[in-house]
């Protein structure tokens, strides 16, 4: 296909074109760098298939995707899998890795584009990080990286799931990318890996298996240097040490080279030794895989293979110095020659084949002493090596033999390749012959299975951890069907034996036993809470053990047990909780072979269904009132809060519709059910309350007129008020409505006096507003030429409904034949313009003073006496407290606090109303009622 993925790193899409480049169009956006990845042939049932890692802001994390190009259509999120980590996809052959991480990291993998599961270690060990080194020959070579830095390596079943350990302690380094591992595969070889590993006093030494990890032994060193002059090595005390990854990271020393059109060939970097030691690096080379080594060239340099492995070039490394000469070899290492490729010495930075390592041609690029541009030298070694190799030129290799066995890794391999000696080229058409005999299976053929290990005392045995119940499956395993027993060993994946003691080390078939549930996780589809009265689903999954034949009882918390067999049928339960509060929801699982357990806490909520305000429908200007609401459930109760769990806690946000409306409008926002609130300005405003917990949220708005003359009174009644009110806004508004025609017949006003305000609340509260006009002006704000006669207005028509309600003229009778009659009358807030400025001559002045000072003996008097006498007729104008509405000192409560807590009966405030033994707190100062005392004209509400 003229097929071309292309991705942009700043804007982090992923751009596909079907010609070649010369079209483009977005394949998806919020793609992980580096993470996406083509379909592969015969594994995938669509090759038009991609894979990604993409952010998604909805799930809040990356999330797996594949889509059908070229326009992403049939799109998979992989939702069950959920959000896996940043830069842990990974496509590879059979196999799909993603990592999760929580406390710890979690490798999970799909196998042939199955489910994803758990990959599960030794010991169930957990890991930091996860490095896939190889999924050749149908197997996962793993690197974990533990806590303290330790890192192991692993090898895997068949399906990538269960994993042994084959090298514990490999050098490796953590990177902000992931992590890189001293884990080099000698290409071409089946089955051979070069390792560094720690040492007791964390020293690295090399180590190198060809059989897959089956057994790791020490590098034998060259019997003698590049002199002649003898080492003096032998194992286990002294061996060869190589440099890797994390030399060439931190040291800038080259790493292993080996290709698979030069098998056989490897070249490293490296010392002789009982360790690596990174001060000291000299060149070696390998003709056979690693089995043997010879020193080729001393210190430090780049190099790089040529013409299948008939030319070997060096270019020395050195930092600082510039150089115009290299070395070849045309011998794999045995004779070297030196060429001067270049008349202005440079500064190397690296050696690269073009355009292959089949060819004959390399590049050399580095840079001036004094110039940081590169310079590239192509060399073409055609006039070398001139000679086409004949049959002649080459000879036969078989690995197995070299390390004196029949096989490895199941096969005998016979490979075809140049003879050391024959100065010729092999061409970049050569095909290598490889003759392959399968085996008969061996003993070496088969490594540990999961829960086994070697024995100490005779390696060819493997015996059970102490850690694995091999009686008991590892996976699933229903009553009445079976399950495949180890035997201790498993076939190497990557081998190809056939016959031989196949028998003797295959698994045997066993009756799946009973077995005890394990892995129990319940979950529940809320967050954060659940409401009230509303289903929750409740979730049960079970990662181990029997479920047919398994008994599991559900414990909701609030008095409900449900027992039912068989997890099909217990998986999945719907419940609702009829109170607020936090409950534990356990479930237990049942069975002759034990009991498992898991629970779970849930909070429930009431939801708020109404809010009920508590505030007049006119108010003074520059007065402050203690706006309050009450919020209620469904069925009419307060909902449950609770400050040290958190439970149901409500938050409220206020609009009192007095500021402008600005994208840096700061929201008024309180805990408490109350804002205390000034109006600067008269006029008709709109304010509205918010209340919020985490099940619902509801507003409130109510209509509001602010004056800079009125009265607020309130109007106490019969007890058959409380009998006829219904709680309901409509009985409230009728009420309400047939009070305010009462009162403008019994006043003679218009509606233009008169407001009615009855709170939705038992006691019944009911607040009358009496504010101007009075023929003077229609606007809230009275000119100041009329606010003597508007205030003397209002107070005439207070006296007038006090006297009204004295001679039982306010008086109604509602459905039922209920009479109701008003009783009282209670200033709850009044406001009216400052007198005028005295004004005449300074005996004016003097007089004046005079006369305040007599009136103010003259009220001394008369409140001595009036503290013997207290007259029925002045009752209007002060509101008695009482007695539950005071504290043990003495003090007022505060509506918007301490009487939130309180319950308040009908018959206990109808009886304090009543009681005569209240005595006024001041007189002749108002009470008000916002719980601070007394005051001066400010105004306020009583408590809900």
């Amino acid at each position: 296909d003229d097929w071309v993925l292309a991705y942009d790193s700043h804007s982090q899409k992923l751009y596909i074109s079907t010609n070649l480049g010369r079209q483009w169009a977005t394949l998806h956006t919020h793609v992980t760098k580096g993470h996406y990845y083509w379909a592969v042939k015969e594994v995938d049932k669509d090759e038009h298939l991609v894979h990604m890692e993409v952010y998604d802001s909805h799930a809040g994390g990356y999330l797996y995707v594949s889509c059908h190009i070229p326009h992403c259509s049939h799109k998979n999120s992989h939702h069950s899998l959920g959000t896996i980590d940043k830069n842990s996809l990974l496509v590879q052959d059979q196999y799909i890795f993603v990592e999760k991480s929580a406390v710890e990291v979690t490798l999970y993998v799909s196998w042939k584009r199955g489910d994803f599961q758990e990959a599960i270690l030794p010991r169930n060990l957990r890991a930091e990080d996860f490095h896939i080194l190889s999924t050749d020959e149908d197997q996962v070579f793993l690197a974990a990286n533990h806590r303290d830095n330790l890192t192991s390596l692993y090898l895997s079943d068949t399906t990538g799931l269960y994993y042994v350990l084959t090298l514990e302690n490999v050098v490796a380094l953590s990177l902000p990318s992931g992590f890189l591992v001293d884990v080099q595969e000698v290409k071409g070889l089946k089955g051979t890996f070069v390792a560094n590993q720690h040492t007791p006093r964390r020293n690295p030494r090399t180590l190198i298996t060809w059989d897959k990890g089956g057994e790791w032994t020490l590098v034998q060193a060259p019997e003698n240097n590049i002199h002649g002059q003898p080492f003096n090595c032998t194992l286990p005390s002294c061996s060869l040490h190589l440099h890797m990854d994390f030399s060439k990271t931190i040291y800038h020393i080259p790493s292993i080279m080996s290709r698979k059109s030069a098998v056989g060939l490897v070249m490293a970097q490296g010392n002789v030794g009982d360790d690596l030691d990174s001060m000291s690096s000299d060149v070696y080379v390998s003709h056979n895989g690693g089995l043997t080594w010879a020193q080729v060239l001393e210190d430090r340099y780049y190099f790089v293979f040529t013409d299948h492995g008939g030319a070997i070039v060096a270019v020395k490394l050195v930092s600082s110095k510039p150089t115009d000469t290299l070395e070849y070899s045309c011998t794999e290492g045995q004779s070297w020659e030196s060429f001067k490729f270049t008349d202005t010495p440079l500064l190397i930075d690296g050696v690269l084949n073009e355009p292959g390592e089949a060819t004959l041609v390399i590049l050399v690029f580095g840079h001036l002493q004094s110039d940081s541009r590169w310079y590239v030298v192509r060399l073409d070694f055609g006039s070398i090596l001139t000679a086409k190799c004949t049959d002649h030129d080459y000879t036969t290799w078989v690995p197995s033999q070299e390390l004196g066995r029949q096989c490895i890794l199941g096969e005998k391999i016979v490979y075809e390749r140049r003879k050391v000696g024959s100065e010729c080229y092999n061409g970049r058409n050569y095909d290598r012959e490889i003759n392959v005999t399968t085996c008969q299976c061996t003993s070496e053929d088969f490594e540990c299975d999961y829960g086994f290990q070697r024995s100490s005392s005779n390696r060819t045995e493997c015996t059970v951890t102490d850690w694995f119940a091999p009686n008991q499956p590892l996976g699933e395993c229903p009553e009445g069907h079976y399950f495949l027993r180890s035997s201790g060993f498993r076939k190497i994946p990557s081998d190809n034996c056939t016959g031989g003691v196949t028998d003797w080390y295959k698994p045997r078939q066993v009756s799946c036993p009973l077995q005890q549930a394990e892995g129990l996780h319940v979950t529940a589809n809320v967050q954060p809470a659940a409401p009230t009265h509303t289903n929750v689903t409740f979730h049960l999954k079970q990662d181990k053990g029997s479920k047919a034949s398994t008994v599991y009882t559900w414990d909701f918390g609030d008095g409900v047990v449900i027992s039912q067999q068989g997890l099909k049928n217990s998986s999945t339960q719907v419940h609702s909780y009829d109170m607020a509060g936090t409950y534990t929801v356990s479930v237990s699982a049942n069975n002759s072979a034990g009991c498992s357990a898991t629970s779970m806490f849930i909070k429930v909520n009431d939801k708020i269904t109404t809010l009920k305000a508590c505030a007049p429908s006119a108010m003074c200007v520059n007065k402050p009132w203690n706006f309050t609401v009450t919020p209620l459930a469904g069925d009419g109760h307060v909902p449950a809060i609770s400050n040290q769990s958190g439970l149901g806690l409500i938050h409220y946000v206020w609009d009192f519709d007095d500021e402008e409306e600005t994208d840096t409008k700061t929201p008024l926002l309180s805990w408490q059910p109350s804002m205390v609130h000034t109006y600067t300005e008269t006029g008709e405003y709109s304010w509205t309350v918010e209340a919020i917990n985490p099940v619902s949220r509801i507003q409130h708005e109510e209509d509001i007129q602010v004056y800079d003359i009125l009265k607020t009174l309130e109007l106490s009644f019969t007890a058959t008020l409380d009998m006829a009110n219904k709680g309901t806004a409509q009985w409230r508004q009728q009420f309400g409505d047939l009070l305010e025609k009462q009162l403008q017949e019994v006043l003679n006003v218009s509606e233009s006096h008169l407001a009615v305000t009855v709170y939705p609340y038992i006691p019944t509260r009911v607040l009358v507003s009496v504010f101007p006009p009075c023929n003077l002006t229609k606007e809230m704000a009275v000119p100041k030429e009329n606010s003597a006669e508007a205030a003397s207005c209002v107070n005439e028509l207070t006296k007038a409904l006090k006297s009204a309600v004295d001679a039982d003229k306010v008086s109604m009778t509602l459905a039922g034949g209920l009479v109701v009659k008003a009783l009282r009358v209670y200033v709850l807030q009044e406001c009216a313009p400052p007198l005028p400025a005295p004004h005449g001559s300074y005996q004016s002045i003097i007089a004046g003073v005079l006369a305040l000072v007599v009136i103010l003996l003259l009220i001394v008097l008369v409140g001595y006496f009036w503290k013997r006498r207290r007259e029925r007729s002045n009752w209007y104008s002060q509101m008695p407290v009482p007695t539950s509405l005071i504290n043990e000192q003495g003090e007022m409560l505060s509506p918007a606090e301490d009487f939130m807590d309180q319950e308040i009966t009908e018959e206990e405030f109808l009886d304090d109303i009543e009681d005569d033994s209240f005595q006024p707190v001041s007189q002749p100062t108002l009470v008000m009622m916002s719980g601070v005392g007394p005051s001066t004209g400010g105004g306020g509400n009583m408590p809900c």
